[in-house]
């Protein structure tokens, strides 16, 4: 099953992503492929660098990324609101301060945080299990989530 959404940034920039869901282990797994590397690239991500992904409500599913950066003194954007969740730790303490800023962003918003790794710098990126669980559509569902 396959679901298309669309990737902000705060300076407006879009893209269009993918996101595929699949059955592992009895278990719905979403994953970001199609557009993702596009994303990384435009975006100049690298490892330790943390996103947030924030969903917005609206005609599509769509998700505002904030970026904090791990070679840089990261700036904080808040929004009123309540914490997410994140997917992997930070191996480096550049990292660790990218991590640290992401963790302040608050927001009303369902959100999830993943610290890039290699591996997401390649083709695709993995949603949180949890957050695909609570937020996003079931198989049988995915018609009425995106209308």
């Amino acid at each position: 099953m396959r679901l298309d959404i669309i990737l902000w940034v705060p300076d407006g920039s879009t893209w269009p992503v993918q996101y595929i869901f699949r059955t592992v282990k009895g278990h719905i797994r979403a994953e970001i492929n199609k557009g993702w590397r596009a994303f990384s690239l435009d975006n100049s991500l690298k490892v330790g660098d943390v996103c947030v992904f924030e969903s917005i409500k609206g005609v599509k599913v769509s998700f505002i990324v904030k970026i904090f950066r791990a070679a840089e003194d990261a700036n904080c954007f808040l929004s009123p609101g309540t914490g997410g969740q994140v997917t992997q730790r930070p191996s480096s303490s550049r990292a660790s301060t990218a991590l640290g800023a992401a963790s302040k962003f608050i927001s009303e918003n369902p959100f999830f945080t993943i610290c890039i790794t290699s591996d997401h710098l390649k083709c695709v990126t993995a949603v949180p299990r949890a957050f695909v669980r609570k937020h996003l559509p079931k198989e049988g569902s995915i018609k009425k989530y995106t209308e």
